[in-house]
């Protein structure tokens, strides 16, 4: 269970905050706990997540210390294995939506490696690609830079780039 005050990483919605634990929201049972998760980005205004649903995927913040591991590792985190373009979509979406930072970096390698060699064969982006590497970026950036300050975030994601491609 998680407490009042803790941030956290939820569904499509990215980090939030909870504000309070509450129950008899409406639509839902009234004995239903519910967390209140403001979004920290100012967005989506209040969201009620059930305390017990396994639907939606939530997890703690990174710490310093597990941000800075993440960032230690994400040279030789792999990307995703694609076998049929048709699949891209779901592929991205799976890996967008499971929240983990690692799985993350794996999506954000292959988008990278797709465009520079869509890139160099004198290719468009295609807009799918340009979608997901957008928000997965964002998604990134917005934890990392709670976690770690911007410019530094900004920094890490850039040598991250640059050592892909």
């Amino acid at each position: 269970m998680y407490q009042i005050g803790e941030l956290v990483q939820y569904g499509n919605s990215g980090v939030c905050r909870i504000e309070e634990i509450v129950q008899g929201v409406p639509g839902l049972q009234k004995e239903t706990a519910c967390y209140l998760l403001i979004p920290v980005s100012g967005k989506d205004g209040k969201i009620y997540s059930p305390v017990d649903s396994g639907k939606v995927k939530m997890r703690r913040i990174l710490s310093k210390e597990e941000v800075k591991e993440l960032l230690e590792k994400a040279p030789g985190i792999e990307e995703l294995t694609i076998q049929n373009e048709k699949q891209c979509e779901n592929i991205y979406k799976e890996e967008l939506y499971s929240v983990d930072c690692y799985r993350w970096l794996g999506l954000l390698k292959t988008l990278y490696i797709r465009r520079a060699t869509r890139l160099l064969a004198g290719k468009k982006v295609t807009a799918t690609d340009e979608r997901y590497m957008k928000n997965v970026e964002e998604r990134l950036k917005e934890e990392l830079s709670i976690v770690i300050g911007t410019e530094e975030t900004k920094n890490e994601l850039e040598r991250f780039s640059e050592k892909i491609g």
